[in-house]
């Protein structure tokens, strides 16, 4: 296995032109070429590193570009394969996105994070763009749930502050003036509390 070269191309540019001294490898690579000298060695070295570097590009974008091609090519042919490996396929998939659930929503909440104003933006557009499609959807979904629904929204929750809600009045509540009073005052007796418990 070969070592990696150690040196980047603006170190290589430094040592050509003289400003540093040239390290101790690169020192035998000029001895064990002699004939060649100094300035073409590590010319050498240095085109070397570029052809490496825009190799390593030039192979990744080689590679999107077959791949686009290949998939353009031979649409019918992979159109077959998912028909007839149909089964194989949902379940390769559904393999996958168990075994790597955690890596999948951890992205997930990472790119929306990143992306939030991005992201609103999207569903803003859509759903002006589809509001009769959504609108219909939300109305559909709410005539066929509609006994689980109710159901849902019959429990009852109890708030911190003391009141009994229902369900569906749970935003409401917390926007009270009684509310949020109250827990504006629980707030300062903890306050008080911790405040009184550290002076001790």
């Amino acid at each position: 296995m070969s070592v990696p070269f150690p040196y980047n191309s603006d170190d290589l540019l430094r040592f050509i032109n003289g400003e540093e001294p040239i390290p101790e490898l690169i020192q035998q690579k000029i001895e064990s070429g002699r004939s060649r000298g100094k300035e073409n060695v590590l010319k050498c070295l240095y085109d070397c590193y570029l052809m490496r570097e825009n190799s390593a590009r030039a192979q990744k974008e080689k590679r999107r570009i077959y791949s686009k091609q290949y998939h353009k090519d031979n649409k019918e042919k992979i159109k077959q394969y998912r028909e007839d490996n149909k089964d194989k396929i949902k379940e390769w998939s559904k393999r996958y996105h168990q075994e790597n659930k955690e890596k999948r929503n951890e992205y997930s909440k990472q790119y929306l994070m990143d992306n939030h104003e991005k992201e609103k933006k999207r569903k803003n557009d859509y759903y002006n763009q589809n509001k009769d499609i959504v609108l219909n959807k939300s109305r559909k979904y709410r005539e066929a749930n509609r006994d689980r629904i109710l159901e849902a929204n019959k429990v009852k929750m109890q708030c911190e502050c003391g009141v009994v809600f229902t369900k569906n009045g749970k935003s409401r509540h917390y926007k009270t003036k009684a509310h949020l009073r109250t827990i504006e005052d629980f707030k300062k007796i903890s306050d008080d509390v911790n405040e009184y418990l550290l002076s001790l």
